[in-house]
């Protein structure tokens, strides 16, 4: 009798621990942006969140911004206050929606089961870079900075390796850079599995499923969940906005 009460109360503590779970790694996952002012396409990814539940923390707001360079002076000082173990998704400001829950998020990030994901993009910016990346058949093939998703520890060790971080200096070209001279801190997502920048994206190659609040990215056969006006690339954001968010 014994043995089976004392089974029974193992099942109930495994059971409530699962249950657990997965709330406490939902606290450990934080998203943010960087941004000194609000502006109406902030108030477009905030409203985003806010559809799909995801606090936003906002950082650097009311503070000087010398150029995109900024962005990776304000991650490291935010990153500080962070457990090592936690996960971080970085996404931009003025530019972007998100069109998933952060439980559906994370766990697609788990199961990709890689420790830092950065975007990648059609486009090569600046263009002078082109020739330093190595071919590849994918279409999304070079570094976008505008969103990326990784462990904190990974994080921090990568922005800490990249030598004098430049406020005024694209930030881009400042990551782009550090990569191709062998710093290889992250995997790219060449098939566009959490984040879709659609710069040269064609209407073709998207398709929106307004019921159940999904993006199709046709040319990757993925369903990203950040979608991305990199380029000034707003049409196409603006779509995807009016039918799964604003709605």
């Amino acid at each position: 009798m014994l043995k089976i009460v004392f089974f029974c109360l193992f099942v109930f503590l495994s059971a409530a621990w699962l249950t657990a779970e997965p709330t406490s790694s939902l606290e450990r996952f934080h998203v943010c942006t960087v941004a000194s002012y609000k502006a109406a396409n902030l108030d477009k990814l905030l409203k985003s969140c806010e559809k799909n539940r995801i606090d936003l923390e906002i950082i650097g707001l009311g503070l000087p911004y010398s150029g995109n360079g900024t962005k990776l002076i304000r991650m490291t000082e935010y990153l500080k206050s962070l457990d090592d173990d936690d996960i971080v998704m970085f996404v931009d400001a003025f530019d972007v929606i998100i069109v998933a829950d952060k439980q559906t998020i994370l766990e697609k990030f788990l199961n990709m089961n890689i420790p830092f994901l950065m975007s990648a993009e059609k486009n090569c910016y600046p263009e002078r870079l082109l020739n330093r990346y190595p071919p590849r058949e994918n279409t999304f093939n070079y570094i976008n900075t505008g969103s990326y998703i990784g462990y904190v520890k990974n994080l921090k060790a990568w922005l800490k390796n990249i030598p004098q971080i430049n406020p005024k200096i694209s930030d881009q070209l400042q990551v782009s850079t550090h990569y191709l001279n062998g710093h290889v801190f992250f995997d790219l997502d060449y098939n566009c599995e959490l984040f879709l920048p659609l710069y040269q994206v064609e209407d073709h190659e998207i398709a929106i499923d307004d019921e159940n609040t999904i993006v199709h990215c046709l040319t990757t056969n993925s369903m990203p969940y950040v979608i991305h006006a990199n380029g000034m690339s707003f049409r196409i954001l603006d779509i995807i906005y009016q039918k799964l968010i604003a709605k």
